[in-house]
């Protein structure tokens, strides 16, 4: 019987049924004091499930609370995506002067009701330039930082971190661990994570999941020895050995022309300058790693190049041959551009189906707002069977787990058939299995068809061999980054 003092949290054959769906069913937990939990599994095991009912984002069945729920704290890419959310509804740029409303600033996203902030972990997150800039027009580094400092000032008894670490440079990395791991004893953490070398100092418990089924629960050191432990790592990934039979090959253009060109090309907000003076140039056929800290510069890189930020008009800046700005329709540039990145998954709030996801590519569209034809649905189709998708097409986008979404959205990318494939940190959110999984698949379609790829990343991917190029932004102390080009 569970001593009622001891005990946070219980879950006694807990219910979560979303949309008509059974999600989980018959899972048993509970959290006493003293405890910190690191919640582990692959893909789509459930974590992201069991932290929107610890939340209370998700109402379930036969779980009780023994403490107050506002002193459980969350940092998620739920979290992030709700805050931007707010911001979107909130955004007031077409009833004011000049068609620009910052929304919340940094600083009153982290002490909104009043809370105080806490001038040391400001410096310790390197966040203090940032604090009057809306939050959200910071990277997603930087996002994930102000989240964590939110939940810190308000002294939470228990904060749930789930993939906090993903998307961070290794230098963002350390100084969060570090954070983390001198909080008080009063503050008790879950962790959420793929891998077991994600797996922190300060944790004394794990609950292992797969399938939305617990495989092993109980002290760190007796689960780590268990054999349902071992096996949820010992899958091996797929490797793709054929296009789909639908697969047509991108828009004829010669290897070697010029694709993406810019010349001394800057980008400013404010009195902030992002870019500063780029000169780069890109031939059809080039397969490219553009690395750099968080806040670099390079998600405002790839906006310009997906036609997404208005910016690039009027500069020294081509793509596919024709400049910026003379005219061109951005709809055309962006049916010849296939694109995974953060800020493209978060922008998928609606109640859509993966499948139409999918299917959405096709029309650039952030949803599927007209009827596709059977044409497009069987080359979605194939592209989802090729990726390992098959199972999730009449899934809702929003009950799949992040690194699930990641995947939808490279099948997304891939069904027009683009001439440049930009990936943004592409392996955010996956477990190993499917970061090796996801990796075997982009060296396969280099190696198989005209892409130029933009693989986009914190450092140089050395296992991606197909990978020639280098676009490095390098960090100066107070300054707009530099940029350092080289070539194998």
């Amino acid at each position: 019987m569970t001593n009622i003092k001891s005990c946070l949290i219980k879950l006694e054959n807990a219910q979560l049924v979303l949309r008509q769906k059974r999600l989980l069913e018959n899972f048993s937990w509970e959290l006493k004091t003293h405890e910190h939990w690191t919640i582990i599994g692959p893909n789509g095991s459930g974590k992201s499930l069991l932290v929107g009912l610890l939340t209370q984002r998700y109402q379930g069945k036969e779980i009780e609370f023994f403490i107050n729920p506002e002193k459980i704290q969350e940092v998620s890419f739920s979290a992030v995506q709700e805050s931007l959310d707010y911001e979107a509804w909130n955004d007031d740029s077409e009833f004011i002067e000049g068609g620009f409303d910052k929304g919340r600033s940094v600083k009153e996203f982290i002490c909104e009701d009043r809370y105080e902030l806490d001038q040391d972990l400001i410096t310790q997150f390197k966040l203090d330039n940032f604090l009057e800039t809306g939050i959200k027009f910071i990277s997603n580094g930087e996002m994930r930082k102000a989240h964590i400092l939110r939940a810190l000032v308000r002294n939470p008894q228990i904060l749930i971190l789930d993939g906090i670490f993903e998307g961070l440079d290794k230098k963002a990395k350390v100084q969060i661990g570090a954070i983390i791991n001198a909080l008080p004893g009063s503050t008790q953490i879950i962790n959420c994570v793929q891998d077991s070398d994600q797996i922190p100092e300060k944790c004394t418990h794990l609950l292992c999941l797969d399938k939305c089924q617990i495989m092993s629960s109980g002290p760190r050191s007796r689960v780590e020895s268990s054999r349902e432990f071992e096996r949820l790592f010992k899958e091996p990934p797929p490797i793709p050995t054929t296009l789909p039979d639908s697969y047509t090959s991108p828009e004829i253009i010669e290897k070697g022309t010029e694709i993406i060109r810019m010349k001394d090309l800057s980008v400013v907000y404010g009195e902030k300058t992002v870019i500063n003076q780029l000169t780069w140039s890109v031939n059809a056929g080039e397969h490219w790693c553009i690395s750099g800290p968080n806040g670099a510069g390079k998600t405002t890189l790839l906006s310009l190049i997906s036609a997404d930020n208005p910016q690039g008009y009027g500069k020294d800046f081509y793509l596919f041959g024709r400049k910026r700005g003379s005219g061109e329709s951005i709809w055309d540039i962006k049916k010849r551009i296939g694109i995974v990145t953060t800020e493209l998954q978060l922008e998928y709030h609606q109640n859509i189906f993966a499948l139409d996801v999918v299917v959405s590519g096709f029309f650039d569209s952030i949803g599927l707002y007209r009827e596709a034809d059977a044409s497009h649905l069987q080359i979605a189709r194939d592209w989802m069977q090729t990726l390992g998708l098959k199972d999730l097409e009449d899934i809702s986008f929003e009950n799949l787990s992040y690194g699930e979404r990641r995947s939808v959205l490279l099948a997304r990318a891939m069904v027009k058939s683009p001439n440049i494939l930009i990936l943004d940190e592409p392996c955010q959110g996956l477990d190993k299995r499917n970061r090796t999984a996801l990796m075997n698949t982009v060296s396969f379609l280099a190696k198989e068809t005209d892409m130029t790829i933009l693989y986009v990343s914190h450092k140089a991917e050395a296992q991606l061999d197909f990978i020639k190029y280098h676009l490095e932004f390098v960090a100066e102390d107070g300054q707009p980054c530099s940029f350092a080009i080289s070539s194998e």
